[in-house]
Order: C-alpha cells, then sequence, then structure tokens
C-alpha cells in the first residue's frame, strides 16, 4: 500500500520534469539582427578604385597609341611617281628640240625595256614633223602599228640597246588594208629592222642623244626602195636607249 502512494506521488514530479524539458528543446532558436544591406548609392572604397581606374583608362591608352602600323595619313599615301633623270642635272648635257637624251645605265636588257616603258608614260604629246607619231597620227588608220623592236649598239665598255615601239603611214586606205594583213605588215617590219640594223653603227645611235626625225628619215628612205610610194614617212611611238656594261 505505501508502495503504491509513493509512485503515484513521484509521477507527477517526474512528468514534470520530462515536460520542462522538453519544451526548452522545442523553443525556437533566438532572432538576431540582421546585417545591414547597402544600397546602390553606398559604394565601398575598393569599387570607387575600381571605378576610378575604369574611367581613366581609356584617356591614358588613347596617349600612348603607337600608329606606326595605322595606315597613312591625309597626304602621306600618294602613289610616288616615277620621274626620269632631268636633262638639266648636273653633269648631264642638256638635249636640243626634239632630242631624246640617252637614259641611265642599266643591269641588264630587261633593265633598259622597263626604263623604256616608264620614259614612254611618261613622254609629252610629240609634234607632227618630229619623226614621233602626234595624237592624230597614233588614231590615224592609214598608220600601220608594228610593234616594239630591240636593236643592240656595241660599244668598247658596253653594250647600249635601242628600243622603239614604231609604226609606218600609208598612202591611202586601200594600202593600209593591204598592209593590215599580218603577213605584209611582217614585211614592212622586216625591212625596218634591216635598217635599224644598218644604221646601228653610225652616229645616229651611238650619239648620247636620238634624233627620231634623223632616225625616221633614213629609215624612210630605205622603205620607199623596197616598196615604192606606197608607203610614206615611219614615225616612232616611242624610242629609248640605255647602256648595259659589258660584266
Amino acid at each position: 500500500m505505501k508502495k503504491s502512494l509513493i509512485v503515484l506521488v513521484a509521477l507527477p514530479a517526474v512528468f514534470g520534469a520530462v515536460g520542462f524539458g522538453a519544451g526548452k528543446m522545442l523553443e525556437p532558436a533566438p532572432v538576431t539582427a540582421a546585417a545591414p544591406v547597402e544600397t546602390a548609392g553606398e559604394t565601398t572604397d575598393a569599387a570607387a578604385t575600381l571605378e576610378r581606374m575604369a574611367t581613366e583608362a581609356p584617356a591614358h591608352a588613347a596617349g600612348d597609341h603607337d600608329d606606326s602600323h595605322a595606315g597613312p595619313k591625309d597626304g602621306a599615301g600618294d602613289d610616288a611617281r616615277l620621274i626620269p633623270a632631268s636633262a638639266d642635272a648636273p653633269g648631264v648635257k642638256p638635249a636640243g628640240p626634239h632630242l631624246i637624251q640617252e637614259g641611265e645605265p642599266q643591269r641588264s636588257p630587261q633593265g633598259v625595256t622597263t626604263a623604256a616603258r616608264r620614259a614612254r608614260d611618261l613622254q609629252a604629246p610629240a609634234e607632227p614633223g618630229t619623226g614621233m607619231m602626234s595624237r592624230k597620227q597614233i588614231r590615224d588608220s592609214k598608220v600601220i602599228k608594228l610593234g616594239q623592236m630591240t636593236v643592240p649598239v656595241s660599244g668598247a665598255g658596253s653594250v647600249s640597246y635601242v628600243i622603239s615601239e614604231l609604226g609606218v603611214e600609208v598612202r591611202d586606205l586601200d594600202a593600209a588594208a593591204h598592209y593590215n594583213v599580218a603577213e605584209n605588215a611582217t614585211r614592212l617590219r622586216d625591212a625596218i629592222l634591216v635598217s635599224m640594223h644598218r644604221i646601228a653603227g653610225t652616229t645616229m645611235l651611238k650619239g648620247r642623244t636620238l634624233d627620231p626625225k634623223e632616225i625616221s628619215d633614213s629609215l624612210s628612205a630605205d622603205l620607199r626602195e623596197g616598196f615604192g610610194d606606197e608607203v610614206g614617212e615611219v614615225l616612232f611611238l616611242s624610242l629609248y636607249k640605255a647602256d648595259v656594261p659589258r660584266s
């Protein structure tokens, strides 16, 4: 009987202690204050430094830009013009009216050909009666174009090359039709080439200057002997001479 009473008295105390402990375990965790949040207008010192560097960098880079590989500036990209040596240069004797001064020495016949092409591109329009084709004669259908010829002229220490582009003025359109046939044009060309080799040993081609009118008259006289009065004047579209030293 006494034991039952003791048990009944003790049980409420035990359950009360257990309930108190469980209540402590189930208590919510204490609420802590939230960390302050930065607003958009509040930047740190580091952020301000980075922003300042970002804004200053472009101006600094533009001032130190190396444009050595950039394109040419205004006026610096004009094409260089190939200007032949002036006849008034020191040590060069000026050529007379309608005379062609000998060009600068070249290393090879190919160099003479290139120099002749440059001189042709830069030459002034020819006047009638000079042995050179005038603008009107270049367009004239009665002038048979025979292309380029190269004639070597031997000298003591060098070989000069006379390079010419020429044509032949014929009497009328019937003669022009005849000599525009390839076979007949070749006959004219071969005859002129023979004459050029003939005068290669004379002062006409050996001198420091070339006289287109004198050369034209000589070639025209030879040509009329072989072809009669159907052919007229031999005319030069271009005429050039330069030395190539002997190796």
